[in-house]
């Protein structure tokens, strides 16, 4: 896989930890990650202005005022805003900031620290799962992985609901998504099944509603476990902050509200990274990559070969001109023009005007 495929892949599963946040302007805290030739990652602010030099050979976006970056590709650890480690590289691997934690990786197990560095949950989880999201504080609790399945731990590191599930995703409005053998099912925070296994997959509860697909077909189940809208999408994305979730009718993407009617007529292609194996990113990720998912009033879509972003009525405010458009995260969005590691990648604003590009 070359650089450049994995610069987005690093960027992606970034940003779909941001699109989790309810309050994503204080997950980005105003500064936005930028890669340079030869892999030197900085930051620019929300105009553009680089504010932290490239330097770093991994970074990420700052969660809770502390962004994990290495010097080295190696070794991690936490900067602060004046890009100065405030947790001196020390990890093989280092996750975001959520609820004051966040989870390190120390040789073959994963544990957790907090803001001043200290070892606050001794590493003792398997550190890699197919899901992403797990190892994240949300609620209160955070999935993580033995070596045969997953549960979900406090903040003391104690586990609250024991390791019983092929596959766990975070709490979102109080209920978890769990694999239970080959089926899904919903728990609440005492570990009890509150909706029985009976789906092929599952994904969290947003706007009250979540994606769920049984037979081949989506649709979305209210928390009493009862369809609101019937399975009969052969794709579909979870419901966006704002009451929109994309659905695939035949081979064009279209957008529904929560009582399941069209309100952007299906029109549009996928917008996705192609030839990205499945078992990097994950069905979540692959669902929010504009197929009409929207964040702040924008959805990036597909038309033809070129991606572009569309309002809540379905209108074009910035015109297909991509070959990548990913979701806005505190009035910025990443897009690329060209594939490859010569590659146009840029920053723009809700206009379609570039603040920083490469």
């Amino acid at each position: 896989m070359n650089r450049f495929r994995i610069v987005l892949l690093t960027l992606l599963s970034l940003l779909l930890v941001v699109a989790c946040s309810s309050k994503r302007s204080s997950v980005t805290g105003g500064l936005f990650p930028i890669v340079m030739h030869p892999d030197q990652w900085g930051y620019i602010d929300k105009s553009g202005t680089i504010v932290i030099n490239p330097q770093f050979r991994d970074a990420s976006f700052f969660f809770e005022d502390l962004a994990a970056a290495s010097p080295d590709g190696k070794k991690f650890g936490y900067i602060d805003k004046s890009g100065n480690f405030v947790i001196n590289p020390q990890f093989d691997e280092a996750r975001p900031f959520s609820e004051g934690l966040a989870a390190v990786v120390i040789g073959p197990k994963l544990g957790f620290v907090d803001k001043t560095g200290k070892l606050v949950i001794t590493p003792q989880f398997e550190p890699y799962r197919r899901e992403l999201g797990t190892a994240v504080f949300s609620e209160g609790l955070a999935a993580v992985s033995t070596e045969e399945n997953c549960g979900f731990i406090d903040k003391a590191g104690s586990f609250v609901i024991n390791p019983q599930f092929k596959s766990c995703l975070p709490f979102y409005d109080s209920l978890a998504a769990v694999q239970v053998e080959d089926k899904w099912a919903f728990v609440d925070r005492t570990g009890k099944l509150v909706i029985n296994p009976q789906f092929d997959r599952a994904f969290p509860f947003t706007s009250g509603l979540a994606l769920v697909r049984s037979g081949g077909k989506y649709g979305y189940i209210d928390k009493s476990g009862q369809y609101k809208i019937n399975p009969q999408f052969d794709t579909a994305t979870p419901f966006s902050d704002e009451g929109i979730a994309g659905v695939r009718v035949g081979d064009r993407w279209g957008g529904i509200d929560t009582s399941g009617k069209l309100v952007i007529n299906p029109q549009f292609n996928g917008n996705s990274l192609d030839g990205v194996d499945g078992r990097i990113v994950a069905d979540i990720l692959a669902r929010d990559i504009g197929r009409v998912t929207f964040s702040e009033g924008l959805a990036s879509v597909k038309v033809g070969d070129k991606c572009g972003y569309i309002d809540r009525s379905g209108h074009f405010v910035i015109n297909p001109q991509f070959d990548l458009a990913l979701p806005f995260i505190d009035g910025l969005a990443l897009v690329a023009k060209g594939r490859g590691p010569d590659a146009e990648l840029g920053w723009i604003d809700k206009t379609g005007k570039y603040v920083w590009k490469r």
